[in-house]
């Protein structure tokens, strides 16, 4: 992100969850659910659940106020955060919103780097898709999960770089990851990050 910044470009670091890696990395304060700037040219935000379902919900029902009492709804709620994938496509839809939003006619963001969680999270994410394929029909889900679908398959928009640490455990978890990415994804893959 720092490079691509001193190349003129406009990066934004998408944190999933609740790690705040971002704010002691760049030295600032708490992130939030907008993106913010944290220094030489590099936006950040902290992607969390309440937000990105907020989102979700604004966009997918159209009446306003049955969203908020939709939302408002703590039974709901408690359903939403422990119902399998509403989490990740809540996320879906903002990395979404993120990859479509412009500003005057051209895209916001030059690039997105998304901070995913860690291996059996992004997996989730990554085969949500596949795995609703058979559960949902026609509508703003389906559109939604065919949209990031394309987008995670396009290798002029998406690239996924590993992380891991010089450790048995991350390193035999990388190593699987890599071999189910091999296998069962078209995702371009990036550059294998030892920290």
């Amino acid at each position: 992100a720092l490079e691509a910044a001193r190349r003129g470009r406009r990066p934004l670091i998408v944190e999933l969850g609740h790690r705040h890696t971002m704010k002691s990395i760049f030295g600032v304060g708490e992130l939030g659910y907008e993106p913010s700037p944290v220094g030489r040219g590099v936006h950040a935000m902290q992607l969390e659940f309440d937000g990105a379902l907020t989102d979700y919900m604004n966009e997918h029902v159209k009446v306003p106020r049955l969203a908020r009492r939709v939302l408002a709804n703590q039974a709901l709620r408690r359903f939403f955060e422990a119902a399998p994938a509403v989490g990740e496509i809540a996320t879906l839809n903002k990395l979404s919103a993120l990859e479509r939003e412009r500003r005057g006619g051209a895209p916001r963001w030059d690039l997105i780097f998304v901070d995913l969680d860690a291996t059996g999270h992004a997996l989730m994410l990554l085969n949500l898709a596949k795995v609703m394929d058979g559960l949902v029909g026609d509508g703003p889900l389906r559109r939604l999960l065919d949209g990031f679908s394309v987008l995670l398959n396009d290798p002029r928009k998406t690239m996924l770089s590993l992380v891991t640490l010089p450790r048995d455990l991350p390193a035999q978890e990388t190593v699987e990851l890599y071999t189910t990415l091999c296998s069962d994804h078209r995702i371009a893959r990036g550059a294998l990050f030892i920290n």
